[in-house]
């Protein structure tokens, strides 16, 4: 029985290394991802990672993260990301500053 659940888990890796992606796809606006302008704006908004990250419902390593740019808000954290800075969602993603 765990043999041949073995053998199709290693089937499944085997074919999803076959479909590895060539190229990583990075979504830039304006010159800055949208982890680095939100960056941009909580350091012009005076806020740390842990406090801004905090007042949306998140850890400080998640805001890390999306600062980085390892991963990327969904739309409702981007929603409420944005209203703590003070700023629309298309300004995060624009790269406006407007501080």
């Amino acid at each position: 029985m765990f043999k041949s659940r073995i053998k199709k888990l290693e089937e499944r890796v085997e074919a999803l290394e076959k479909h590895r992606p060539t190229q990583i796809v990075q979504v830039k606006c304006s010159g800055m991802s949208i982890g680095e302008c939100i960056k941009a704006r909580r350091i012009a908004s005076g806020y740390s990672q842990d406090g801004l990250a905090k007042m949306v419902g998140i850890g400080q390593p998640m805001m890390a993260q999306i600062e980085r740019g390892s991963k990327i808000p969904n739309m409702l954290l981007g929603r409420d990301i944005a209203r703590v800075l003070g700023c629309g969602m298309e300004e995060l993603l624009e790269g406006e500053q407007h501080v």
